[in-house]
């Protein structure tokens, strides 16, 4: 298994330097193993939406680097990574997945009541109140409209699929992705890094 070597006061210039799902692609390291390293070593890490809030322009104090007793010598074992050399796909998902699940200023729970909708969603809503058991040619269903985001879903739970589809719009608005809907009606996501399926972190 390789090995990079660092100091404690670089692994601490590293962890305030950028969020962990970089430091564990660039690293090819477990974001968890590397959590697990700084608090073994006593090394202050950024609190949750600490980055959000940098990306904002807001000022966030740095916590400070106590002195320590303990070596100063810090080893990272490459973990999850493909033959390439390159952090694996599940790897990759997982670290992703405990970076949104651990940011508290993101909208991860589905509310019981669709309040102060997305712009997509206001259309949608419309579309789906009608009645289109008639153009659909699956029975029983209703879906929206050519040009808007494609749902198609038993009438009963109409409530619901706009619910989880509005919170999962504004996560990807937090996240900073850019969206639009194409002829076919699908979400079109422009986006710079690997992004976790939404029924990975979409709680009811």
């Amino acid at each position: 298994m390789e090995k990079t070597v660092l100091t404690r006061k670089e692994l601490y210039e590293l962890v305030w330097s950028e969020p962990m799902t970089n430091l564990a692609k660039k690293y090819n390291i477990s974001d968890v193993g590397l959590r697990k390293l700084c608090k073994r070593k006593s090394i202050p890490l950024p609190p949750s939406g600490y980055w959000q809030k940098i990306r904002f322009g807001k000022k966030v104090p740095k916590k400070k680097l106590f002195n320590f007793s303990g070596s100063d010598k810090i080893e990272l074992n490459k973990m999850g990574v493909n033959d390439s050399g390159k952090l694996s796909p599940i790897a990759e998902l997982k670290a992703l997945t405990r970076e949104i699940e651990g940011d508290s200023t993101l909208p991860l729970k589905v509310p019981s009541k669709l309040t102060n909708p997305a712009h997509f969603i206001n259309h949608v809503k419309e579309s789906l109140s009608k009645t289109k058991r008639g153009y659909s040619p699956y029975y029983g269903v209703v879906e929206t409209d050519v040009g808007e985001i494609n749902i198609r879903v038993a009438p009963n739970n109409v409530g619901r699929a706009l619910r989880f589809m509005d919170t999962f719009i504004k996560l990807l608005q937090a996240r900073n992705h850019i969206l639009r809907i194409d002829d076919s009606g699908f979400v079109i996501l422009h986006i710079n890094s690997l992004f976790a399926s939404c029924n990975l972190f979409l709680q009811n």
